[in-house]
């Protein structure tokens, strides 16, 4: 089996080829401009047979096709404030994912009623602290017991505090554990918080 990264290479040559660094960012920017591929594989890994993701902020799908590829059974979520994809890119079915266009993650009259829990959820949509806290006040509901909420890019040391002040007030009621990632040192926002729900 293809490891997460030998997938991610694959699929950057043949939807952006010749690109490098931030150009990768037309696909997917999470092995290039940021350092998450083997990070999310530790986590993934495990549920490589069957598992689920939702993702907030599709961007191009790339970050979705590369979870239709790497799972051997996956159900796919997608949530994002633009209708339809940035830029057209010729895999759109091949994802076979459920997609919620012109959705504000931070509304909590905007959360798709019909979106089930889901093993994983990444929140890649807006990047600033009070858009990061609003949209996991909305979502951690969909995260499974014993399932990872991901809060990625996040911009700066103060941000990383603010953020998980707010986690420890809101979920002191809720058992759960917290993991940090921080990658690429020349990028301020190359910067994880993985939260575990524990099972009941």
């Amino acid at each position: 089996m293809q490891t997460l990264r030998e997938i991610y290479t694959e699929l950057v040559a043949e939807h952006a080829p010749g690109s490098t660094g931030e150009m990768v960012f037309t696909f997917s920017d999470k092995g290039a401009m940021h350092s998450y591929i083997e990070y999310y594989e530790k986590w993934f890994e495990p549920q490589r047979d069957a598992s689920s993701i939702l993702e907030i902020g599709v961007m191009t799908g790339g970050s979705a096709l590369l979870w239709r590829k790497y799972f051997r059974n996956v159900l796919l979520t997608g949530v994002d404030l633009r209708v339809g994809f940035n830029k057209e890119l010729p895999f759109q079915e091949e994802i076979g994912a459920d997609w919620h266009w012109g959705i504000d993650s931070t509304d909590p009259e905007q959360v798709p009623a019909i979106i089930k829990p889901h093993h994983f959820v990444i929140d890649d949509g807006a990047h600033d602290v009070a858009s990061q806290i609003a949209t996991f006040k909305n979502y951690w509901h969909l995260v499974k017991p014993g399932g990872t909420y991901f809060i990625e890019d996040i911009e700066s040391d103060d941000s990383t505090q603010t953020i998980s002040l707010f986690l420890k007030d809101f979920l002191k009621d809720q058992p759960h554990s917290t993991d940090y990632f921080r990658g690429f040192p020349h990028r301020q926002d190359d910067r994880i918080l993985a939260i575990t729900k524990e099972k009941k």
